[in-house]
């Protein structure tokens, strides 16, 4: 499973496995969800009230938090952006 493209990925990042460990805080990171067929990249919001992936964390209904809720495998925090030239 997996392919040059993940491959490459995997060994040139950070990734953070999620079955190790899950970022502290609330906040959006970039994931990847490895038990697909084929390379889901994306950057996703994180509810460390929940603990779970695209969760809201401004409810108290965990059915509604957890509504779109989504697996994911491994995350890193996102690259800080390119400074402005100019």
């Amino acid at each position: 499973k997996g392919g040059r493209m993940t491959d490459y990925c995997m060994k040139k990042s950070e990734w953070i496995k999620c079955k190790d460990r899950l970022p502290e805080e609330s906040g959006t990171y970039l994931t990847i969800n490895m038990d697909r067929p084929y390379l889901t990249m994306y950057p996703i919001h994180y509810s460390a009230k929940w603990r779970g992936w695209n969760c809201l964390d401004y409810t108290d209904d965990e059915a509604e938090a957890r509504e779109h809720e989504m697996h994911v495998t491994h995350w890193m925090p996102l690259p800080d952006a390119p400074e402005v030239e100019g």
